[in-house]
């Protein structure tokens, strides 16, 4: 009844967002098509396909966005950052960045997202400093590993650890993605 309205959309798109993600992604679109230069849309849009894939019969284990779902997520988020304007904002959404151009093979705009993260961590986001920490050199650590490079990851995954926390991280802990990747080539120290 009313196609245009935008708050009622966005319930309906959270509503649906994990166990009907295909009807999600169509009302978040038409929210992009009613308002093309907010980055909210986008934003969410890049949540949704950067989404783990349900675990289902033939994987028990939810798993992390395939490389199709990661370029689509960091397509969205890289539109996001374009029509963003808050600078707070614009450092936040590094973190998205940096994960997702990994994940879909972009190693060099992974690379660079994961530098950014790790300048200026005294800024106005202070409490996100723990987290920029964490992601950057663990995205740059799986860079390095992707590339052959153990003792760079292994370095990195200690500067990791060295965040310092922040209120994801002591709720939630660390992303064990690198420390398992090193774990797997044999790397048990």
């Amino acid at each position: 009844k009313e196609p245009r309205n935008l708050r009622l959309l966005a319930n309906a798109a959270n509503f649906f967002l994990i166990y009907e993600s295909g009807v999600a992604e169509e009302i978040l679109k038409k929210c992009a098509e009613i308002e093309p230069d907010n980055p909210h849309w986008p934003r969410q849009l890049g949540f949704l396909y950067s989404l783990p894939k349900e675990a289902d019969e033939s994987s028990p284990v939810e798993t992390a966005p395939d490389a199709e779902a990661a370029r689509k997520a960091l397509a969205a988020l890289e539109r996001a950052a374009e029509l963003t304007t808050e600078p707070e904002m614009k450092l936040l959404q590094l973190t998205e960045l940096a994960e997702m151009a990994f994940a879909s093979g972009e190693l060099e705009k992974a690379h660079g997202y994961a530098t950014a993260l790790l300048k200026g961590n005294d800024g106005p986001e202070k409490w996100n400093r723990g987290n920029r920490i964490h992601t950057g050199n663990t995205v740059l650590g799986r860079i390095a590993l992707a590339g052959g490079d153990m003792e760079k990851a292994k370095a990195f995954l200690i500067e990791a650890g060295k965040c310092g926390g922040s209120p994801q991280l002591n709720s939630f802990g660390p992303d064990m993605t690198l420390a398992n990747e090193l774990l797997q080539r044999g790397e048990t120290d």
